[in-house]
């Protein structure tokens, strides 16, 4: 766990008291804890009961040879508050379940009050600490690939790299300058390593030069699509396409196609969304599916009457297939059937190869527009529109 714990100040009025602080960096939670007398007085609960907005004060994190320093953090509010007197849980006892798995009925005394911000990102500066000029960005990301190589900002060299597993940055991708301010590209970086991870990137921690951002919103769990490339020896030159070639707003959409934590009813309304903006028109044409996306007209048919069924019907991915096969079935004149409706049948997981096969023809699509074959995408399934 990545934890900082110091001390602040809570202020009412014209008194002040003291608390201590903690940040669990990782989980985006905020504790405090009495420190004064007066607080144990209940005075806390009555301060919490008060007050809309709170505001930590002078808060100081000491960390080894140097400190984080805050004059004002804040507002927060109040997200629980938890008083308990050791004691001993009699449910937990009586459970063979609970005593087969070792789980203790004795509770400890617990005094715990968790605040939320309401901005996430919180901002420190560092004291007692010489740092570069530059900066540097941590995505959480779980890349699940190592990488290390450097790119060209604007004349300049930027590093980005991942972190050895074993340690606490294993999920984390870092992009550090020691010359440039990369808040400047952030939203382009981010964008960039989402699709090169073809999985949405969280922006974690900044530091630039001696100021340090941190977002206490927690990082999601979604599991990544692989990365884009097949290939470790164009990491490089894809990256660097993807941070230099402006990217449009649609590539949100193809990245929560990728990525989304929801199901995956909810990633493929979001990639149809993003095929929607791909055609251009006011209504899906086949035809243009098929010429943008390099796919037989068929599968274009099947794509789009995927599409019609799961946003005009409400279906799931599943019964939207087998609708789709049939309908396709049924239609007077050309062919009767699509190649990738039919394939996807003969696998254990109709719905779950439709989409892998989608998203690798997405991701086809996305090197060709950077200037590369689609031949280099890593594809998921051995199945192809």
């Amino acid at each position: 766990m990545i934890i900082l714990q110091g001390s602040a100040i809570m202020a009412e009025g014209n008194q002040a008291f003291n608390v201590l602080v903690s940040f669990d960096l990782e989980n985006g939670r905020c504790f405090i804890f009495e420190k004064d007398e007066d607080l144990q007085n209940g005075f806390i609960g009555f301060f919490f009961a008060t007050k809309n907005n709170i505001f930590l004060q002078d808060v100081i994190i000491k960390h080894e040879s140097h400190n984080f320093l805050a004059k004002e953090l804040g507002p927060f509010q109040l997200y629980s508050l938890h008083q308990a007197m050791g004691s001993e849980d009699k449910g937990i006892t009586n459970s063979s379940l609970a005593n087969i798995l070792g789980i203790e009925s004795h509770s400890k005394d617990v005094y715990e009050i968790e605040l939320k911000p309401l901005s996430s990102k919180i901002m420190f500066q560092i004291d007692g600490v010489v740092l570069d000029e530059g900066s540097e960005i941590l995505f959480h990301c779980e890349p699940r690939r190592e990488f290390d190589f450097s790119i060209n900002l604007d004349g300049e060299e930027m590093r980005i790299h991942t972190f050895g597993y074993g340690t606490l940055l294993n999920k984390y991708v870092r992009c550090v300058s020691s010359k440039i301010d990369l808040t400047k590209y952030l939203d382009n970086l981010q964008v960039a390593l989402s699709l090169f991870l073809r999985r949405k990137s969280f922006v974690h921690f900044i530091r630039s030069h001696s100021e340090i951002s941190i977002n206490l919103t927690p990082p999601n769990q979604a599991i990544s699509y692989g990365l884009l490339a097949a290939d470790p020896a164009i990491y490089k030159k894809v990256f660097q396409k993807l941070v230099t070639n402006p990217l449009q707003p649609s590539k949100h959409f193809l990245i929560e196609a990728f990525s989304n934590i929801g199901t995956l009813n909810v990633r493929l309304l979001n990639a149809f969304v993003y095929l929607e903006i791909l055609d251009g028109g006011k209504t899906l044409s086949r035809n243009r599916v098929a010429s943008i996306l390099n796919i037989s007209r068929e599968n274009a048919d099947a794509l789009v009457e995927m599409r019609n069924i799961m946003i005009h019907n409400g279906l799931g991915v599943k019964e939207a297939l087998e609708k789709t096969r049939l309908l396709l079935k049924n239609r007077q004149g050309g062919k009767k059937t699509a190649d990738v409706i039919e394939k996807v049948f003969e696998t254990n997981s109709p719905e779950g190869y439709f989409y892998a096969a989608l998203m690798d023809v997405f991701s086809k699509n996305l090197v060709s527009e950077l200037g590369f074959s689609g031949e280099l995408v890593r594809q998921m399934v051995d199945l192809s529109f």
